[in-house]
């Protein structure tokens, strides 16, 4: 249980990164 929530925070950490390099670009 542990695992699969530390992947999805891990997960969503990236996406977030990846939403604010786009913007920061755009």
């Amino acid at each position: 249980m542990t695992t699969i929530k530390s992947y999805l925070r891990h997960l969503f950490k990236n996406k977030l990164y990846t939403l604010v390099t786009v913007i920061g670009f755009a």
